[in-house]
């Protein structure tokens, strides 16, 4: 600085405090201060914004740099679908869908607001969206029998699907 003075920043450890020496001549001062608590903020979310073929029974996750209130997280949160919420730790909250989501379609999540436990707020909205993967198919196939003689021509319904077996009582959906 201009008057002669300096400040150096000495350590800063995890637990959120700073050491600071400051000299000015031959005088040397030590400061210690804590740093304030940290914003809250998604830092990881699952799926990944902008993921690609999603399945379709997938949970959404999201970790958080700080614990948060987790209510207020709920309320401000954002999704298509209605859902439970499970937290893994003090960080981490899991959405489950009561549904699947629907096949190649894109879903968007979002939470307006975060909360601290420590009284921070963040009022800049996160939002994410993924496209879930094409609805799984399926093939049965079979044989109609009687008494252990095939049955040609008989009739198979599944759902308001309907076919007829073959000459040797085959089918297939």
């Amino acid at each position: 600085l201009s008057n002669g003075e300096r400040f150096v920043t000495l350590r800063a450890d995890e637990d959120g405090w700073i050491t600071f020496a400051r000299a000015l001549g031959d005088e040397e001062v030590i400061t210690t201060a804590e740093a304030p608590p940290p914003v809250p903020q998604v830092v990881d979310v699952t799926p990944s914004d902008s993921a690609m073929d999603v399945p379709l029974n997938t949970n959404i996750t999201f970790t958080f740099n700080t614990p948060v209130d987790r209510q207020a997280m709920q309320d401000a949160f954002s999704f298509a679908h209605d859902g439970n919420w499970t937290w893994t730790d003090e960080v981490t909250a899991v959405f489950t869908p009561d549904r699947p989501l629907a096949p190649l379609a894109q879903h968007t999540v979002g939470i307006e607001r975060l909360v601290s436990l420590e009284g921070m707020t963040n009022d800049t909205p996160f939002g994410a969206t993924f496209t879930t993967a094409e609805a799984p198919s399926y093939s049965v196939s079979g044989e109609v029998k009687s008494a252990g003689a095939s049955l040609p021509g008989a009739t198979v319904k599944i759902g308001n699907d309907v076919r007829s077996a073959d000459k040797d009582g085959r089918f297939t959906f």
